[in-house]
């Protein structure tokens, strides 16, 4: 059996609402020594009016600047035994076992809010290729679909470099 040693650190609400920052040096310090850095929910209502730099989200999106991250990895796996909860048919999500990787760092993701034209996607065939390495590396069980749509936007830059 394996042994893990864990350290916590603020990230989010909580570390704002004790060092009125997103995610202090020191934590963040502490995740580039770490080997894994598991963390849930950042945010919520409480923190909507803080400034734009302290809001939880900033936290996280420090984190995954300064560590180099660059996808986000989603596991769905639906249980027999809670087929019948999901709002799709029980034959629609039966034995649903599914890996979703999602690029989260390139191109507007880290830029100040304001209006953008809908073909702004800010993606270049370097950082898209980038983002597939996990994808294609987690196929091993399962076809991969590397067609990203982002609301309206669907990129033929995405599609070609992939």
């Amino acid at each position: 059996m394996a042994n893990f040693h864990a350290e916590e650190g603020l990230v989010g609400g909580s570390c704002y609402d004790a060092h009125k920052v997103a995610v202090t040096d020191e934590t963040v310090a502490k995740a580039h020594a770490a080997d894994a850095v598991i963390f849930g929910a950042v945010g919520g209502p409480k923190w909507d009016k803080v400034p734009f730099d302290a809001r939880p989200e900033a936290g996280l999106l420090r984190l995954r600047k300064d560590l180099g991250l660059f996808a986000n990895i989603r596991p769905a796996i639906v249980y027999p035994a809670l087929a019948d909860a999901s709002s799709l048919k029980r034959e629609a999500v039966e034995g649903l076992d599914i890996i979703i990787l999602r690029e989260l760092t390139g191109g507007v993701y880290f830029g100040e809010p304001k209006p953008l034209p809908i073909s702004a996607t800010g993606r270049n065939a370097p950082s898209i290729r980038r983002s597939m390495t996990p994808m294609r590396s987690s196929a091993s069980r399962a076809s991969v679909s590397n067609w990203r749509a982002n609301g309206a936007i669907k990129s033929p830059r995405w599609k070609s470099a992939t």
